[in-house]
């Protein structure tokens, strides 16, 4: 019928039901001898059909399924399966007086359900990120040695490097390449930590003015992280340069090549360029026939040919 609505009967109790447009239905997969088997789902009623099925647009990818069948239906309002029921044929939600509204306490879910955060997100800094959080909070007064100066200097019996290869399991990066060889670039995220040791540094460098006695902490940074000076020095005039930013400035060259791009090939291809390939074809040539020239001039093709390449 091509009415707004259908009529048929649901599940092994055979109950009539009455279906309308725009209403919400839960329909059961369904295996097709011929073609592709129907998965179902949960959607809305679009149009009925004179034959009394009707379709179907599931809320999951937007998918319609055309002439179902209304044996198929399992549920009337499926989007009502969440409210507790206090009888079989009631979704109405129990009175908080009643004994059978129990809600559990937020810390029994918590410690029932797993959690998809790791076990140190909550357990405050690890690594350097603590030792700087403890030199914030040292002072000039304190008896013991400030915790990032000592622990530099205490890792200069360690490997060149050891902090940066610490750092680099607790933060999950990558040391070494797809090709096995070591990466000796760092990170947006490994620059960012060298900037803030750096900082700490440069502020207790203000407090303590005079270094202690065989205290050295930048040598014993480019140590512990295996930069230079250059790096500790340029680092954070780069960071605020850069915009407060540790990415990497992009090229402005990029996919420009001698083949599409005209600027590109002027660099290239010079005046200089032209001569030495025309004298590297000039030498190819003569020493073609070197084979009986004199010893003494092949020996001198040959060295301009050296000088040339």
């Amino acid at each position: 019928m091509e009415g707004g609505n259908a009529s048929g009967e649901v599940g092994a109790n055979a109950s009539p039901i009455f279906l309308t447009k725009g209403a919400y239905v839960a329909i059961a997969p369904e295996t097709c001898r011929v073609g592709p088997n129907k998965e179902g789902g949960t959607g809305h009623v679009l149009d009925f059909h004179g034959d009394g099925t009707f379709d179907v647009k599931y809320i999951i990818c937007n998918r319609v399924e055309k002439n179902v069948r209304v044996g198929r239906v399992t549920s009337l309002n499926p989007l009502g399966l969440s409210a507790r029921r206090t009888s079989p044929d009631s979704l109405q939600r129990p009175s908080l007086l009643s004994p059978q509204h129990r809600t559990t306490s937020r810390r029994a879910q918590s410690s029932s359900t797993p959690s998809s955060l790791s076990p140190t997100a909550f357990a405050g800094p690890h690594g350097v990120a603590k030792v700087i959080v403890g030199s914030c909070d040292w002072s000039i007064f304190d008896k013991d040695a400030n915790p990032l100066l000592k622990c530099l200097k205490d890792g200069r019996k360690k490997n060149r490097g050891w902090m940066r290869k610490s750092e680099a399991v607790l933060r999950g990066i990558e040391l070494v390449k797809k090709d096995g060889k070591p990466r000796i670039q760092l990170t947006d995220e490994e620059n960012l930590v060298l900037v803030e040791i750096v900082r700490e540094i440069n502020r207790l460098k203000l407090l303590i003015r005079d270094w202690p006695r065989k205290c050295n902490p930048r040598a014993d940074l480019m140590h512990a992280y295996g930069v230079g000076m250059t790096k500790l020095k340029s680092c954070v005039s780069v960071f605020h340069r850069n915009n407060l930013s540790t990415q990497r400035r992009t090229r402005s060259d990029i996919g420009l090549t001698i083949f599409n791009s005209e600027e590109k090939r002027q660099r290239v291809f010079t005046p200089l360029h032209y001569f030495k390939k025309a004298q590297k074809i000039l030498q190819k040539r003569l020493l073609g026939h070197s084979s009986t020239m004199p010893k003494l001039q092949r020996e001198s093709y040959h060295v301009k040919e050296a000088m040339i390449l």
